[in-house]
């Protein structure tokens, strides 16, 4: 019952909303990935103008989402749950495709590319936009989706903003379309494309500059590292040097040898000694 109610206040809303979307002349963007950046383009262009940027977001409602996906689908929950969650994101629909306008401008991610993909096995898509290709494959139904991506100009990486397709002769937003996996298993890991898991894997395998000693932007040394030259200390922590030691005092002269003496033990030139000793005294 709720989710009957859900569905009937959404289609007065798209009744509501949908014709004054005949402001903005979607024939102008082709279906190819170059119609999709020059829309992308011109909403970034149009994100401070409120009226104008949600006459872009109205046009790309998709309308009678139900019978779309059951179309694509097929007669399967994945077409109730696709259409479900499809029917939430219009409650706040102009929002947060405002905000993340907004946010990439902040970011500078100002340069905006598109991929369009067809199959499985391309290297743009994501677990959810693979899962949804697969599904419309299995009930013979098949219409490209497309991802816009916003990067700094010469960057390989940024935001994305998908799944994008072209029905009724314009482009129109789908969203994520995460009801293609259980909820318990939904993990941001799901919305890296295959060619982005790879450029982490690389990332993470890199030599991290920090462990090789070197600046950013400066190739690593190879071969071994050249032996460190000793460094000096600084000149707060340097010790003062010993003063030098004093030189040593000189020896003492040696002390004159004595006098030799004679028999009397007279000293040579004592002539009175002598003559005492001469007399016997």
């Amino acid at each position: 019952m709720v989710r009957v109610l859900a569905r009937m206040l959404i289609a007065v809303f798209v009744a509501l909303v949908v014709p004054g979307c005949g402001r903005v002349d979607m024939s102008a963007y082709p279906d190819s990935t170059d119609g999709l950046v020059k829309l992308m383009t011109d909403m970034a262009a149009a994100k401070e103008n409120d009226r104008k940027f949600t006459s872009y977001t109205n046009a790309l409602i998709l309308p009678a989402h139900d019978a779309w996906f059951k179309k694509a689908f097929g007669d399967s929950y994945h077409a109730v749950n696709a259409s479900d969650e499809y029917a939430q994101s219009l409650l706040v629909w102009t929002t947060p495709l405002k905000m993340f306008f907004e946010e990439v401008a902040q970011k500078g991610r100002t340069e905006i590319r598109a991929v369009r993909i067809a199959d499985t096995a391309d290297e743009n898509a994501n677990t959810y936009q693979r899962l949804t290709l697969m599904r419309m494959s299995s009930n013979k139904f098949a219409i490209p989706l497309y991802t816009a991506e916003f990067v700094k100009p010469g960057s390989e990486s940024g935001s994305t903003l998908w799944s994008f397709a072209y029905v009724d002769g314009q482009f129109r937003f789908l969203g994520k379309i995460r009801s293609m996996v259980p909820e318990r298993e939904r993990t941001p890991l799901k919305e890296l494309s295959l060619k982005d898991k790879l450029a982490l894997q690389r990332d993470m395998a890199a030599p991290s500059e920090e462990g090789l000693g070197k600046k950013s932007g400066e190739p690593a040394a190879l071969g071994p590292a050249a032996p460190e030259k000793p460094v000096s200390p600084p000149a707060a922590n340097r010790r003062a040097p010993k003063p030098a030691s004093p030189p040593p005092a000189p020896a003492p002269a040696p002390a004159p040898a004595p006098a030799k003496r004679g028999n009397c033990g007279c000293a040579s030139g004592d002539l009175m000694c002598k003559m005492k000793c001469s007399n016997g005294s």
